[in-house]
């Protein structure tokens, strides 16, 4: 009898402590069997309304719905989904920059130094820019790179091409900010290795978020990010050491790099990079030129590299004829001490003048003027009469350049010249 007793005694307690408990909206998060739901502190301060559970392996799962609560700073301008899926804490911590760890029955986050990155996209020195690829398919345009204590790190505007699906209802910042590959990866659901310098991604399972009204009315929407193109758009020109590159499969991507389409393409531009592997198609092209020892200039849907030993301060030049960019088919215009060559014959016909050539010889007329040039010779003549110049026609890969101020001003055109940015703007008003 007394047995029986204290074995009523014992249940009627622990129904007592169990009604006292706080309770947790297990069926919101999913909490399965022989889990508990646990409390969590940020910097050693509770997380008010959010619970979480760890699994077997300590994993630690957590709504979707609370990712903002957790991180209200790091989220303040994203827009996360309402619904109860559940993600991985532990990812999104390491993405903002948080240890986590298990301590009591509770969850704790401490602010680390992880996060604290400059925002600046050049990979550190003795680092390599390595692609990715998400379930055997390599993601076009975003590459990582790998640190001393192994970890992976991207842009932030990389995450949205990594994952198109699990970031389309959410507002990433717009920004070359370095964050966590790895924390990005395991609160979406994949595993993650490096093999053969390239960083592969697999899908363990699904979380599909559904779209939701955003909680703060304030927040924008979520802008719709464009398609990365699977064949180039043909509109980039590429240029190396003044000469025009005779290739399309050059494009840029959503966030206005400049990104090679295929290996033909890249040794067009640099023929010394046979021993390239295929992973350099993802390389941006800047990067590429940088590990090949070019300097590279980017303006709108023109790129220009150069290698020159002796002129590694020299700048492409545009020709800019009634607010149009000219389009020199091969050679382009060039700086000689200190004046500024075009080709004459493209030049010229973009003008309406006549050119003609004998011996040396380059006549240019319209129905007004006629000037004569030769190549070489600092001598020339205007309707008639001789002149001299301070820099002489030149013959460069086949083509007869000309000093465009002489002989625009000569026919009545006014020049402009701007040598304050990276690329020398010359423009002609007719």
């Amino acid at each position: 009898m007394k047995f029986r007793n204290a074995i009523a005694t014992l249940l009627s307690f622990v129904l007592m402590v169990a009604c006292l408990a706080p309770s947790v909206n297990a069926a919101e998060l999913g909490i399965p069997e022989n889990h508990t739901a646990m409390p969590v502190y940020v910097n050693g301060h509770e997380v008010s309304g959010v619970n979480v559970y760890a699994d077997q392996e300590n994993t630690v799962w957590i709504n979707y719905s609370d990712i903002s609560r957790v991180f209200p700073n790091e989220t303040s301008g994203m827009n996360f989904p309402t619904l109860s899926a559940e993600t991985q804490l532990n990812g999104w911590a390491e993405s903002f920059g948080y240890t986590l760890y298990l301590q009591y029955g509770a969850v704790y986050l401490e602010k680390g130094n992880s996060g604290n990155h400059t925002p600046d996209i050049q990979i550190p020195e003795n680092h390599q820019a390595i692609p990715v690829y998400v379930n055997n398919q390599m993601v076009v345009g975003a590459s990582a790179y790998r640190d001393q204590d192994d970890n992976l790190w991207v842009t932030y505007s990389d995450v949205y091409r990594i994952f198109p699906q699990e970031t389309r209802d959410m507002n990433l910042p717009q920004t070359v900010a370095e964050t966590s590959l790895k924390g990005w990866t395991y609160a979406f659901g994949y595993t993650i290795s490096i093999s053969y310098n390239a960083v592969y991604l697999e899908k363990q399972f699904t979380v599909t978020p559904t779209p939701s009204i955003p909680t703060h009315p304030s927040i924008p929407s979520v802008p719709t990010i464009p398609t990365i193109p699977t064949t180039p758009n043909n509109t980039v020109k590429v240029y190396v050491n003044d000469m025009k590159i005779n290739t399309s499969d050059v494009y840029l991507d959503s966030t206005n790099i400049v990104m090679p389409g295929s290996m033909n393409a890249i040794h067009s531009i640099f023929p010394e990079a046979k021993n390239l592997g295929s992973n350099a198609v993802g390389i941006p092209l800047s990067q590429l030129a940088s590990n090949l020892g070019y300097k590279y200039v980017q303006n709108g849907i023109r790129c220009y590299m150069s290698n020159y030993l002796l002129k590694p301060s020299a700048k492409p030049v545009e020709v800019v004829l009634n607010d149009t960019i000219l389009d020199f088919p091969d050679q382009q215009p060039i700086i000689l001490s200190g004046r500024t060559l075009v080709p004459v014959r493209t030049f010229a016909e973009a003008l309406g003048w006549n050119v003609d050539y004998a011996d040396g010889r380059v006549t240019i007329s319209n129905d007004q003027n006629t000037i004569v040039l030769w190549i070489g010779s600092t001598t020339y003549t205007i309707n008639g009469v001789e002149k001299v110049m301070d820099v002489s026609p030149q013959l460069i890969h086949s083509r007869t350049l000309i000093p465009v101020r002489l002989v625009s001003e000569a026919f009545g055109c006014t020049v402009g010249y701007d040598g304050s940015k990276e690329v020398i703007t010359v423009t002609i008003t007719k």
